[in-house]
């Protein structure tokens, strides 16, 4: 019986993720095409773009060109730092020099609120004056038809919220490369299956963005993507994605790195889509426990010299996993190799390490401070590191 019942919450869980692909599916080949058919060329909008700027890498002025650089008639580009002696500046200064609708915003230390948001905040404050916000993150690099595509469909009232993701793919493979190409494989997937939103490329009218009181939100909360895509969830909307061409430029982040932004990534989860949370908990939990339990099956079954439910179960799984994956790989269009396949049964684990992690932190870090949080996501200390 118990065998019995531990089957049946493991197809659930199977079921809700093949659900997934579905919803992924219907949304690239039917609704979104749909959704263009109706779109005009010609572009009215004023535009604001919001580039919260934190230090300085080799490829920033290359990000910050690209984003300078667009093929869009209407719109302004503000720079935002917390303080004019970040090393971002200077960079942002061959900009401002290069290019008359470019910007720059000091905002300060925040003191109630992530330094993320309340870098945009002041952003907006001090420029408000647009019939569309987009908001992009400093280290990416994009293409110059970004700007067009990504606010082209809120000509559309159905749409409330456009968002793209990373779309770059990896060609080198380690342990830490296959980790970041299935994080991003997989959030790609994600974003496009429940509609969320990524922080490093969205845009919103700006009457919905007030409508929707997304500044209260940001006020007081430690994030703005997840707290975005709370709102539309409760509005019962979701964000709009657009296949663009964006290149992350953190490419030889190590593996700590990228365990640690994944964390963050579900603290976020934990404290605004705690139902999202409970149910990655739950689900990772119960469809990895079988892939873990294999080699002690196999080890089992060769000693005792017959083969158990429990080791066609984990093998079952194990096969699952590695075609439900293999196929979100192809989806981004990610090369698999061996070293992908060799690599990502560590991975798995290593996300799931990642989860718990979580159960029993109220602390996040990020970009040199650490936000300590409440039952409900706000913020009571800000230390800084």
């Amino acid at each position: 019986m118990k065998i019995n019942w531990a089957i049946f919450i493991l197809i659930i869980s199977v079921l809700i993720n093949i659900v997934l692909l579905i919803k992924f599916f219907l949304y690239k080949y039917i609704t979104y095409p749909k959704a263009l058919k109706s779109l005009k060329n010609e572009i009215s909008f004023k535009v604001h773009v919001f580039v919260p700027c934190k230090g300085w890498n080799k490829e920033l002025g290359a990000s910050l060109e690209s984003i300078a650089n667009q093929r869009f008639h209407n719109y302004k580009l503000i720079f935002i730092t917390e303080s004019i002696n970040d090393p971002a500046v200077k960079e942002i200064e061959k900009i401002r020099k290069k290019y008359n609708h470019a910007a720059h915003v000091i905002a300060g230390k925040s003191s109630r609120n992530c330094q993320k948001n309340f870098n945009l905040l002041k952003g907006i404050e001090e420029y408000p004056n647009a019939d569309v916000y987009v908001f992009c993150d400093s280290d990416i690099i994009i293409e110059e038809n970004w700007l067009f595509r990504l606010v082209r469909p809120l000509q559309s009232r159905k749409i409330t919220v456009t968002t793209s993701f990373d779309s770059s793919t990896h060609r080198r493979e380690n342990l830490s490369l296959v980790f970041k190409k299935f994080i991003d494989a997989y959030l790609y997937f994600l974003l496009i299956a429940t509609g969320a939103v990524w922080g490093g490329s969205f845009a919103i009218r700006k009457d919905d963005f007030f409508r929707l009181k997304v500044n209260n939100s940001w006020e007081k909360f430690c994030v703005d993507d997840v707290s975005l895509t709370k709102i539309l969830l409760k509005k019962r909307k979701r964000g709009f994605c657009v296949p663009i061409s964006i290149r992350h430029i953190r490419e030889n982040t190590s593996l700590s790195d990228w365990v640690t932004w994944l964390i963050r990534q579900i603290m976020f989860l934990k404290y605004y889509l705690k139902g999202y949370w409970i149910l990655a908990l739950i689900n990772f939990t119960i469809i990895l426990i079988p892939i873990f339990m294999l080699p002690i099956n196999l080890i089992i079954s060769f000693l005792t010299n017959r083969w158990t439910i429990h080791l066609t179960i984990s093998v079952i799984m194990f096969m699952f996993l590695y075609l439900y994956f293999g196929i979100i790989f192809l989806i981004k269009k990610e090369r698999i190799t061996k070293e992908t396949l060799v690599y990502l049964y560590p991975v798995l684990f290593i996300n799931l390490y990642s989860l718990y992690t979580t159960l029993f932190n109220n602390t996040i870090k990020w970009a040199g401070k650490e936000y300590t949080l409440n039952s409900k996501g706000t913020i009571k200390t800000i230390k800084f590191k």
